[in-house]
């Protein structure tokens, strides 16, 4: 598997309060959130978490993840 750590960089705008974020990649993927401090875990490809507002902009930025 992979871990991700990221700190974002970019301005907090008006965002919604959850989203639903899928795993593609070819294996697990933990990301880990220096922003939120949540850990989210995708254990298999097509694999989703719910994904914290100030997390969204972090995750758009992971190749193998799309927001729903």
């Amino acid at each position: 598997f992979r871990r991700v750590l990221f700190r974002s960089a970019e301005p907090r705008t008006a965002t919604p309060r959850q989203s639903t974020a899928r795993y593609d990649g070819p294996h697990s993927l933990i990301i880990r959130s220096a922003t939120s401090g949540r850990q989210y875990r995708f254990e298999h490809p097509g694999a989703t978490q719910v994904i914290d507002s100030v997390d969204i902009t972090l995750m758009r930025r992971i190749e193998d993840i799309t927001l729903l």
